[in-house]
């Protein structure tokens, strides 16, 4: 397995298990301009060589998630790599707590319907019932969703 990130805490995590034994794939850490507040590397340099992957899965954290605005963050760098990474990815996986459900932030990243699985901990928002039925009894498998609920 082979992963590629632009999150400064998942290599560290990753290189720590690299060295423990608990992983033994390749980690792939995206260039860039150093965010210290999101620990993260973002920018131009990042998002160019993001964008000559293909990977099987994107795992990427939100700002907000809207019916109508889908998926969306704060900062400009930030929404600019995932968005390359959704492109990228054949399956997209949206990482957000409830704070995130049904809000709109400054930039977009894509529309729902690029989604394929929502991990919250909390169920999603009455006002997306039909939507999800939608989404669900649709013959195109790139646009069923998925919650996932996390009980505590």
């Amino acid at each position: 397995m082979t992963i590629l990130t632009n999150s400064l805490a998942a290599a560290y995590y990753l290189m720590e298990s690299l060295n423990s034994g608990r992983f033994s794939g390749k980690v792939i850490v995206i260039g860039g301009e150093l965010n210290p507040e999101q620990q993260s590397i973002s920018g131009a340099l990042g998002e160019g060589v993001m964008s000559q992957f293909r990977v099987d899965k994107a795992f990427i954290s939100v700002g907000g998630i809207s019916l109508v605005r889908g998926i969306s963050d704060y900062d400009l760098s930030e929404a600019a790599i995932s968005r390359r990474m959704v492109e990228a990815a054949s399956q997209t996986i949206v990482l957000a707590d409830d704070s995130k459900l049904n809000k709109e932030a400054f930039m977009e990243i894509c529309p729902l319907q690029r989604v394929h699985i929502i991990v919250s901990n909390a169920a999603p928002p009455r006002e997306w019932g039909q939507m999800l039925k939608t989404y669900q009894a649709s013959a195109d498998p790139r646009a069923i969703m998925i919650i996932a609920q996390h009980r505590r």
